[in-house]
């Protein structure tokens, strides 16, 4: 039985979360996805700050002279005419969030979160990302309280317990308009 598919919409990139616990040499990222409809759950996902230069570039792809490898290949699928027709965030493996490529012929190709939502943004038109109904019960927060909705089913998180804990209150000291979304 599959899980049903959310639409979400990319809030932001680029911010760099410095927790109380996090020293200095521990910088990261977050790719801020919600839910485009219904509860509006958010789902943040902690990416390298190359990641996070690779979404921003995606945004500002057409008034760049020459594309980087995410715009490389978006190239070479264009031109063998194999388009990606959603990205799809299917889970967790281990402290890791799982992203899939469908192509239109309903093949599927294994992507970092990131690198997927990379080529999402840099499609002409964006490629539509969805995430499962399972995930975001299970690791997502809502946007006024940043207090998780947690599915029936246990799921086992590992170490990602922490970071969730991270990031839930991180999300309740921001404002969408914290986001710096690509697009300066």
């Amino acid at each position: 039985m599959s899980d049903l598919l959310v639409p979400v919409d990319v809030v932001g990139v680029g911010l760099t979360v410095v927790a109380p616990d996090m020293g200095p040499a521990d910088p990261e990222m977050v790719l801020v996805l919600r839910e485009s409809s219904g509860r509006r759950r958010w789902l943040p996902i902690v990416i390298s700050p190359e990641e996070g230069k690779a979404i921003s570039d995606a945004h500002a792809a057409a008034s760049l002279p020459r594309s980087g490898p995410l715009g490389l290949l978006t190239t070479i699928l264009d031109a063998l005419d194999r388009p990606i027709s959603r990205i799809e965030l299917t889970g967790l493996h281990g402290a890791d969030f799982v992203a899939e490529l469908v192509f239109d012929n309903g093949r599927r190709a294994p992507a970092r979160p990131a690198d997927a939502v990379a080529l999402a943004l840099g499609a002409e038109p964006t490629t539509p990302v969805l995430v499962t109904e399972h995930l975001l019960d299970a690791t997502g927060a809502t946007g006024a309280t940043g207090e998780p909705r947690r599915s029936d089913e246990p799921v086992d998180r590992g170490d990602h317990d922490d970071q969730i804990r991270r990031f839930r209150a991180f999300l309740d000291a921001v404002a969408p308009e914290d986001f710096d979304d690509g697009r300066r």
